[in-house]
């Protein structure tokens, strides 16, 4: 999710993940007509914000992570076994959010178990150069 400022400054908010965007995107709807009404917890920040518009974007994981060497390393390729491959797909989707999470410091993100390894991953390696 992804506010934009009158100077058209993009400011990404949120990243998520999910498997059903339907009941997704109408839960966020929902909010988002709470958040109107009154002060809403979820997303209440967004007011003090002023964007002119709020966008939500697909991520492609399979272009997000094409080039990803480390992702490659790390997992390779789509194993034939069908159980080892659903978990590969939720590992890759995870992956992705927590990477994501790291380039874009969202402020409204919220970590889960797996994609929070990763972001950790990332803030590590990366505060590691600077130091």
């Amino acid at each position: 999710m992804v506010g934009i400022l009158d100077n058209g400054k993009k400011v990404c908010e949120q990243v998520g993940r999910t498997k059903d965007i339907i009941n997704s995107l109408t839960e966020i709807k929902d909010n988002v007509k709470d958040f109107y009404r009154s002060d809403s917890k979820k997303y209440g920040a967004l007011k003090d914000k002023n964007y002119k518009e709020i966008v939500f974007y697909e991520v492609d994981i399979d272009e997000y992570i094409k080039n990803d060497k480390l992702f490659k390393k790390l997992y390779g390729n789509v194993p034939n076994d069908e159980y080892f491959s659903l978990a590969y797909y939720f590992i890759r989707a995870a992956y992705v959010e927590g990477k994501l999470e790291f380039e874009t410091s969202a402020s409204m993100y919220h970590k889960s178990s797996l994609d929070e390894y990763f972001f950790d991953y990332y803030k590590r390696n990366k505060l590691s150069e600077i130091i």
